[in-house]
C-alpha cells in the first residue's frame, strides 16, 4: 500500500499535471493520486504522509473545491501525519498575491495539528507579496506552469528527493 496520498483538484489541468509529475518522481508504489472531489475525506486517515495540491484563484482564494471541502478535513484525525503542500501560482498576473492559496492551506493544516514539511526557496520567482512565504521560504513547492513551464520538472524532481527524506 502507498504511504503517501497526493490529494489534488484541478480546474485547468495544471494542478493535476504537477501532481502526476510528483507521483512519478516519488514512485507510483509509494504515492497514490487522489482527486479531492472523488475521495471520501476519511480515506486520508490511512496514509502516513499527505501532499495537498492547491491552486490560487483570483486575488488569493484556494480553488473552489478545496474551499468547499475544508470544513470536512477539520473533522479528520490526522495529527500524527506529516503534510506537504504543492501550490500553483501565477507570478506575472498576481504578483501581490502569488500562490496565496498555499498560505491558506498551511493555516488549515496546522490548525488541524499536522506537521508541515517540504518548505522551499523563493529564489527564481518574481513577486511582490505572498501568503505562501514564511521566514523567507515558501511553505511548500510553488509551480508557475503558465510563466515558468521549463522549471516545473526540475523543481518537482528536487522536491520529491527532499520529501523522501522529510517523510522518512
Amino acid at each position: 500500500m502507498s504511504t503517501i496520498a497526493i490529494v489534488y483538484t484541478t480546474t485547468t489541468g495544471n494542478t493535476r499535471f504537477a501532481a502526476e509529475l510528483l507521483q512519478h518522481e516519488l514512485g507510483a508504489n509509494q504515492a497514490e493520486l487522489l482527486e479531492l472531489t472523488a475521495t471520501e475525506p476519511s480515506r486520508l486517515e490511512q496514509y502516513n504522509n499527505i501532499i495537498c495540491c492547491v491552486s490560487t484563484w483570483g486575488r488569493s482564494e484556494m480553488q473552489d473545491d478545496w474551499e468547499a471541502l475544508a470544513p470536512h478535513f477539520r473533522l479528520l484525525n490526522l495529527k500524527a501525519r506529516k503534510v506537504a503542500i504543492l501550490g500553483m501560482g501565477d507570478q506575472k498576473n498576481y504578483p501581490a498575491a502569488f500562490a496565496d492559496g498555499v498560505g491558506k492551506m498551511a493555516k488549515l493544516l496546522r490548525d488541524m495539528g499536522l506537521t508541515l514539511v517540504g518548505k522551499t526557496s523563493t529564489e527564481g520567482y518574481t513577486f511582490s507579496a505572498s501568503k505562501a512565504v514564511e521566514s523567507g521560504q515558501f511553505l511548500g513547492l510553488i509551480i508557475d506552469e503558465d510563466n515558468q513551464h521549463d522549471l516545473t520538472m526540475p523543481r518537482v524532481r528536487a522536491w520529491a528527493r527532499q520529501l523522501k527524506k522529510e517523510f522518512a
